[in-house]
């Protein structure tokens, strides 16, 4: 009888990337999704080092081995599902490691986008993604698709500091043995900050100025420019937002 892949590495330690990535983990509340997560591996490593995580897996084996083997700890939640029907809970650590690329083609942009909102600022994110060399993808173009380098820093770019990048291309043997050639994309992530603006408009002229977050604001604690009056202390944002002619976006 066949083993699943669940079953064939059920004994094997965590993925060494994940210390890597851990290491960039700042101070965030301990919440991680472990997506694809197999036989609990990386979640056996988050933890022992007091993460609570939510783990989903559409293996059956998978559910079986990982409710076995975490069913006293109740810092781990586990669903039995796929990508494509998973509600991300948030999380300042979501990780998908040789998981993500069998998403479906169609769905794995809203995918990425659910991970994206459900991680918290300067919340990690550790993937890999299959590249254009990979067997799957030549073989398979139907179920999987592949990146180059430059499409992925392109397509994170906006909403992700790329923190580390790599690309693997090599024969290395599946879990039961058969040969394969590996093209596969490994990336750490940080989601960035998203900027604060205010919005000044003086009233005389509808004239828009543009002024990004505080640090920006304080030197102009106290300024009169063009009968436009700039007081930019925290204690004076109320009373501007309620004037006529300066609204504030945050």
């Amino acid at each position: 009888m066949t083993k699943s892949f669940a079953e064939l590495t059920q004994n094997l330690p965590h993925r060494p990337i994940l210390e890597k990535a851990l290491s960039y983990f700042e101070n965030l509340p301990k919440i991680a999704i472990d997506c694809g997560c197999g036989a609990g591996n990386e979640s056996s490593f988050l933890l022992r080092h007091h993460f609570k995580v939510y783990a989903f897996d559409p293996s059956v084996d998978a559910k079986n081995i990982c409710l076995s083997k975490f069913k006293d700890n109740k810092n781990f939640l586990f669903s039995n599902q796929a990508f494509e029907d998973y509600s991300f809970p948030k999380a300042s650590l979501i990780i998908a490691l040789f998981s993500l690329f069998f998403c479906s083609t169609d769905s794995l942009e809203s995918v990425l986008k659910k991970m994206q909102e459900s991680l918290s600022e300067q919340g990690i994110l550790l993937i890999q993604l299959l590249g254009k060399d990979d067997d799957w993808v030549n073989n398979f173009s139907e179920k999987f698709i592949g990146f180059e380098q430059e499409e992925l820093k392109q397509l994170f770019d906006a909403d992700f500091d790329i923190i580390y990048i790599d690309e693997f291309k090599g024969n290395k043997p599946l879990a039961n043995g058969n040969p394969k050639f590996w093209n596969v994309h490994t990336l750490i992530l940080k989601k960035k900050i998203l900027n604060t603006f205010f919005i000044v408009q003086k009233k005389e002229t509808s004239f828009l100025q543009l002024v990004p977050d505080f640090t920006h604001l304080l030197p102009l604690l106290w300024r009169k420019n063009q009968n436009c009056l700039f007081f930019l202390t925290f204690q004076a944002l109320f009373s501007l937002f309620r004037s006529n002619f300066i609204k504030c976006f945050f």
